[in-house]
């Protein structure tokens, strides 16, 4: 090996730096090559000498050799001249492109946090790729989340469930004056938590509250001072009796309401709607070649109704009564309002 003295440095220095080449050829490889720009073994050499990093072709190739003995798919490709580029990578760009846009899309995660995010799924790909993804990623006027706690709240709330341990925290509403308002006069919640659910781009928490013997939802990003409590968590036995899967599935709304079987009756244009809501497990039973009917557990609820309000014409609700009537009285108060 050559050593060089160097000022500020010397021969001991530039060794240490030799040890590193492979790894910098590996970050060099995965940064700036893909299948649309291989890299030759003269540029790999001049791009190490930018770490101040000396290589030969002989050592390079060697290099070359010992990322394919540990994994990586280095393809070689001929032309003019010789390139290599990192074939297979642990995303690919249609995956990346599914989860960017899930960072974009989300209203729960802040603006500088979607950037941090983005950035980092965009280092699973070379730079070439990443600014590609960026041209074809765009959600426009997303309404996104102003608080960037909510999104460690999550992480501490998983730590929490790791450890069977109780959290504490403030709950809290806004009200039209845009400041908080803090439920139980301010007072601390501390609950057992259990699982996070996501609903409409939020997220809430389930817990198990021991003063009331029950579950309750919390939206994750109206909490504040979160800390996790050193008690065991309380509700065991009461969450394994628990269906998560058809909870969130007839949850509507995130607080208590009643819940019952209604039986609503579709169009069929509306197939593909009551399947995105219910799953493809809810029976249909088809009455004509216009119209079908399933019947489901449901809350009760203004977003309950809201939701039927919004597929208009296209549904009607069968039974009980006692629903229809409740959705009749709902529809007569907002019609009032414009009379």
């Amino acid at each position: 090996m050559c050593y060089i003295q160097r000022r500020g440095g010397g021969s001991v220095a530039r060794t240490s730096r030799q040890k590193l080449k492979i790894l910098y050829l590996y970050k060099i490889l995965h940064e700036k090559t893909d299948e649309n720009h291989p890299m030759s073994v003269q540029e790999m050499i001049e791009e190490l000498r930018q770490y101040d990093i000396m290589a030969e072709r002989k050592s390079i190739y060697d290099d070359l050799e010992a990322l394919r003995t540990y994994g990586t798919d280095i393809i070689q490709v001929r032309g003019k001249t010789t390139g290599y580029y990192v074939g297979r990578r642990l995303f690919e760009m249609p995956e990346l492109r599914v989860l960017m846009d899930c960072v974009q899309s989300s209203k729960f995660i802040s603006p500088k946090k979607t950037e941090t995010m983005l950035c980092k799924l965009g280092c699973l790909l070379s730079e070439h790729q990443t600014q590609s993804l960026k041209e074809l990623v765009c959600v426009r006027n997303r309404v996104k989340s102003r608080d960037e706690n909510a999104y460690y709240s999550v992480d501490k709330l998983a730590r929490a469930m790791d450890r069977d341990c109780k959290v504490s925290f403030r709950f809290y509403h806004y009200y039209p004056n845009k400041e908080r308002i803090y439920c139980r006069n301010g007072r601390f919640y501390r609950v057992s938590p259990f699982t996070l659910l996501c609903d409409e781009d939020r997220y809430y928490l389930l817990a198990w509250d021991s003063e009331t013997e029950s579950f309750h939802r919390y939206r994750v990003d109206r909490m504040s001072a979160l800390e996790l409590v050193d008690e065991p968590r309380e509700g065991h036995e009461a969450f394994a009796a628990v269906n998560i899967s058809d909870y969130a599935k007839r949850v509507f709304e995130m607080f208590p309401e009643e819940e019952q079987m209604v039986t609503l009756r579709f169009d069929i244009a509306m197939t593909e709607v009551v399947l995105d809501r219910f799953g493809w497990d809810v029976p249909f039973y088809i009455e004509n070649e216009e119209q079908f009917s399933i019947t489901v557990p449901v809350q009760i609820s203004p977003k309950f109704f809201g939701w039927l309000f919004g597929l208009g014409r296209g549904v009607e609700v069968v039974g009980p009564e006692s629903v229809r009537e409740a959705y009749r009285a709902r529809l007569a108060e907002v019609s009032g309002q414009y009379e």
